[in-house]
């Protein structure tokens, strides 16, 4: 995706579940295990993808008895986007996906300024995101923190500071189904994808998963 002068593509993705129990497969206690899951993958437009997706958790689920939805995201407009076409539920609650917000304040801090980054990151663990936001731009004032990334981070933040420890269950679930299900065909190497090839293999994985 990110080689110069290559054309790009992005494969969209969605997982859907019922909930989340420990003592999955083969009785390890410690296995968090989704409760039925749905994948969904393709190439396209978020129109696309979203109606579609939504099409494919209606095979499984009865979405007209579905009272709330929590939906994660990393901040990309088509993610967040997204609640827009889960409107079959009587309440979306979206959140923003910690690992990004977490990795987003990190790189505002070199390795000699471990203090304040922990300090930083507390105010975004208790669930104030416009306290992180104001903490990193004094960091920044100070030089203790990289003001070109903070003048990044910092608006990313107080932009979704309403999704941020909002509460509800953990949604940590995109990276691990991106890896396995799809960067662990499309991105072997050597490899190299038509556009329909790319998007018949995601359907496929999806499918599979």
């Amino acid at each position: 995706q990110h080689e110069a002068g290559a054309a790009r593509a992005e494969v969209k993705a969605m997982v859907a579940y019922a909930g989340k129990r420990r003592g999955g497969a083969g009785g390890d206690a410690g296995r968090v295990e989704r409760v039925r899951p749905v994948s969904f993958g393709c190439l396209g437009t978020a129109r696309e993808m979203w109606t579609q997706a939504v099409a494919a958790v209606g095979s499984v689920y009865d979405v007209s008895s579905v009272r709330v939805v929590h939906t994660g995201f990393d901040g990309a407009g088509w993610c967040e986007g997204g609640a827009a076409y889960l409107r079959f539920a009587e309440r979306v609650v979206g959140h923003l996906d910690p690992f990004h917000a977490n990795r987003a304040v990190s790189r505002c801090f070199d390795a000699s300024h471990a203090g304040e980054r922990l300090e930083a990151l507390s105010a975004l663990y208790a669930g104030d995101a416009l306290s992180c936001a104001d903490a990193l731009e004094t960091f920044a004032r100070e030089g203790s923190a990289r003001a070109a990334v903070v003048a990044e981070v910092a608006p990313y933040l107080r932009s979704h500071a309403s999704s941020i420890g909002v509460g509800g269950p953990s949604l940590g679930t995109m990276e691990p189904e991106n890896q396995h299900v799809y960067q662990s065909r499309l991105s072997s190497v050597p490899c190299a994808w038509t556009r329909r090839g790319a998007d018949a293999v995601a359907r496929i994985r999806s499918r599979r998963a």
